[in-house]
């Protein structure tokens, strides 16, 4: 079901929203998972065998511009920034309502 659901909601995203709003999200999306990937890396070092700075730098640089890609669209383009925190609010509802920890409406 979650799926279906996402699927209608990425239908949505893809024909209501312009070229520059799908692009700024895709950016957005990759700066996060790049980061969201650098953060563990940091906290497991001693077991990959890796030294703090890589994934430290890694992390707080793609963080310093996720957050300059904010800023930016803040200035130029507020229509997109709105449309990629809906779009990430409604990910994680999804997520929230029907993944298998189904943190609301358990049963």
């Amino acid at each position: 079901m979650s799926l279906i659901v996402l699927s209608a909601l990425t239908l949505m995203f893809v024909n209501l929203a312009d070229l520059t709003i799908i692009s700024a999200f895709a950016s957005s999306a990759f700066l996060l998972i790049f980061a969201a990937i650098n953060l563990p890396a940091f906290r497991l070092r001693r077991q990959l065998g890796i030294g703090w700075g890589v994934p430290l730098m890694g992390f707080l640089s793609t963080m310093t511009s996720w957050m300059v890609l904010v800023m930016y669209l803040w200035y130029t383009n507020r229509a997109a920034l709105f449309w990629i925190g809906l779009c990430y609010l409604g990910t994680i509802l999804i997520e929230l309502v029907f993944s298998e920890r189904r943190i609301l409406f358990r049963t």
